[in-house]
């Protein structure tokens, strides 16, 4: 049986106009190449309309297994308060956070939010694709580059270096 992956990146509304989920699209378009991610994840709709009933949508996930969102200001709390309540009803799913809002400092950052698995830092594209790997695999997370996590197990935050930005851009297929 597949995982499911839910990929959130809300954003602004004009009217009935909204900004396309575009960094999540990168991410399912550039994983999505790849025969291990499609024989063995199953991606949902992306959310990315704030007028979701948070409480209802998260209770409405079957059984998820990730849970990732696209981080800004303008959807930090959404973002927040959306993990939490999918953490409640779906306690084994992997949260991860990415985009410009995480801290780069992220000591404290799980003792605040203890319901979130992964911070991404910097691209997120083959950040993304090593957690899916390691979910597939022993869902040891602590030797992928670029990423903070919470370390039940010791107690405490554990960090990778940094990835370099060393993306070719012709490597990302478009989410188009």
């Amino acid at each position: 049986m597949k995982a499911t992956v839910q990929l959130v990146q809300v954003n602004n509304s004009y009217g009935n106009q909204f900004f396309i989920p575009y960094s999540v699209g990168l991410l399912q378009a550039y994983c999505n190449q790849f025969d291990d991610v499609k024989d063995n994840f199953s991606f949902l709709k992306f959310i990315y309309k704030q007028d979701v009933d948070l409480e209802k949508q998260a209770k409405s996930f079957k059984k998820l297994d990730i849970l990732a969102q696209s981080c800004y200001i303008w959807n930090w709390q959404f973002n927040l308060t959306f993990a939490k309540l999918v953490k409640k009803y779906n306690p084994e799913a992997l949260i991860v956070l990415g985009g410009p809002q995480i801290p780069d400092d992220s000591s404290d950052f799980f003792e605040k939010y203890p319901f979130v698995d992964i911070l991404c830092h910097g691209e997120g594209e083959l950040v993304f694709h090593d957690i899916l790997k390691k979910h597939m695999g022993n869902k040891k997370y602590g030797d992928i580059e670029g990423v903070s996590y919470n370390n039940i197990r010791e107690k405490k935050t554990a960090y990778t270096p940094r990835r370099e930005r060393a993306i070719d851009l012709v490597s990302i297929p478009s989410p188009y």
